[in-house]
């Protein structure tokens, strides 16, 4: 005799199978053919493989109603998986868990695992086409798992993410946090080999991508209506190693960004760790098809003012100009359709100097440096000129003191040039928003983001009113299991 649920009408059973958690889906997968038929695009058409609440926790302050009204599908603990009084709270642990779940994901997809093997490829096939939402941490090679530990003995075995990920060539939604991995220990991207990804209609990237790959993803524009951008280039040791790379590394697009007359900053190179760069990946025929591009959020690392102590470190301005540039055009290219934009600066800083400052003193004290007056002089402008007829909001980090209590400060530069001010004034109707933002530390050394969030946060780079929140969506967590 048949089980309810085997004779249920599908309507009822996909009402019913909306309560369950991925887990509890996925165990039913192999009872029968009818409930792998109907829980399997269930189960693979959205998939979020942050921990629980990792969005909510580490967006910008301002941010954090946009990203809890994303609703996304976090693979929530069961009970019994979870010791309440250590696992929840420790995060370190839950991202563990989530490292591991995401090598798995991958698995199906890498090159290494299905090589060979004609069922494996035609089930990789069938997985991918489901795939229409996926937001994921891309952290190199999976050492947590034995399985994916990469050696230079076992080239067969290195980590393919980006191969895996242009496999799935159905997706709508896609965002991509990168921690640093040296391009050494993953498989290069094969754009050649590589589907079209015609229906994205979202497109979030922060971290280190291959140029390539972001190019890849972003080739079709004309249907992506929301757009993030904090690409990082690859951390250098030392500031001459980007001497010796600047002939294969210059932007596509500098002859299209520079202005006549514009002259190169004169920079002296010495033997000091490079800070954090941003690396500029679009082309100008890329920024021209955003032609239904209504929400944009661009990030880079930006220089600090000449008063932080930089006896150790030395950041590049020809990056900075590129990423700089890359705005300006991209700006210049979607402003008839742009309704709400935010433009955020991780003022950047090594680990160690200054010494004793907090993430807010040290943005006001050091926001408005070489990085800031690059943003006025080559994209506020951009900002200033001509008309935007959709533009709704505009809001921007770390760029402005707009608000801000200075009186217990001595500003070293008297407070930058009032952009938001200037930006009120053109746009009176626009509802324009200025806040603090966060610094971007790095490792003395290697010139890596001192991650302590998502990819482009660092330690000890929230408010205590950011902090409050993450105690708070905590405790709720666990009353919840």
């Amino acid at each position: 005799m048949s089980s309810i649920l085997e004779v249920l009408p599908t309507e009822l059973l996909l009402q019913v199978l909306t309560y369950l958690r991925t887990a509890d889906l996925a165990g039913l997968l192999p009872v029968s053919k009818r409930f792998k038929k109907i829980i399997e695009p269930m189960v693979w058409s959205k998939i979020e493989l942050h921990r629980p609440c990792f969005h909510e926790d580490y967006a910008l302050l301002q941010l954090q109603p946009l990203e809890e009204a994303v609703q996304r599908p976090y693979q929530h603990y069961r009970i019994r998986d979870v010791m309440m009084s250590v696992r929840f709270d420790d995060q370190d642990s839950m991202k563990q868990d989530f490292d591991e779940k995401t090598s798995l994901f991958f698995r199906n997809f890498e090159a290494w695992y299905i090589a060979e093997d004609e069922k494996k490829k035609t089930r990789a096939e069938e997985l991918a086409r489901l795939v229409k939402w996926l937001c994921l941490p891309v952290n190199g090679p999976w050492g947590l798992d034995p399985a994916f530990e990469f050696t230079p003995a076992d080239e067969s075995k290195k980590s393919d993410p980006w191969n895996a990920l242009a496999k799935m060539r159905n997706l709508e939604y896609l965002e991509i946090s990168a921690d640093w991995e040296t391009y050494e220990r993953a498989m290069p991207f094969n754009k050649d080999a590589a589907p079209k990804m015609t229906r994205l209609k979202t497109v979030k990237l922060r971290g280190h991508l291959p140029k390539a790959f972001v190019r890849h993803v972003l080739r079709n524009g004309e249907g992506i209506t929301e757009l993030q951008l904090g690409i990082l280039d690859k951390p250098l040791e030392s500031a001459l190693d980007e001497v010796q790379e600047k002939s294969s590394s210059e932007s596509d697009c500098e002859g299209e960004y520079q202005d006549e007359g514009e002259e190169e900053d004169d920079e002296s190179i010495y033997d000091e760790t490079m800070a954090p760069r941003g690396l500029a990946c679009l082309t100008p025929d890329m920024i021209l098809s955003f032609t239904s591009l209504t929400c944009l959020y661009l990030m880079r690392p930006a220089e600090g003012n000449e008063g932080i102590a930089r006896e150790y470190y030395s950041v590049s301005g020809p990056a900075e100009r590129h990423v700089l540039r890359e705005w300006a055009y991209l700006l210049r290219a979607t402003r008839r359709t742009l309704t709400h934009l935010i433009l955020d600066h991780r003022v950047i800083g090594d680990e160690n100097a200054p010494d004793g400052t907090d993430n807010d003193t040290y943005m006001v004290f050091y926001c408005h440096g070489p990085g800031y007056y690059r943003f006025v002089n080559i994209v506020l402008p951009v900002l200033l000129e001509d008309e935007w007829p959709n533009l709704q909001s505009v809001k921007l980090f770390g760029i402005d003191l707009d608000g801000i209590d200075k009186s217990e400060y001595e500003l070293l530069d008297g407070g930058g040039e009032d952009v938001t001010q200037q930006l009120k004034r053109r746009f009176p109707t626009v509802k324009i928003e200025s806040a603090l933002g966060r610094r971007m530390l790095f490792e003395s050394g290697s010139g890596t983001v001192e991650t302590g969030g998502d990819v482009l946060d660092c330690v000890n780079g929230f408010t205590p009113e950011e902090e409050e929140q993450w105690e708070k969506r905590r405790v709720e967590g666990r009353l919840m299991l």
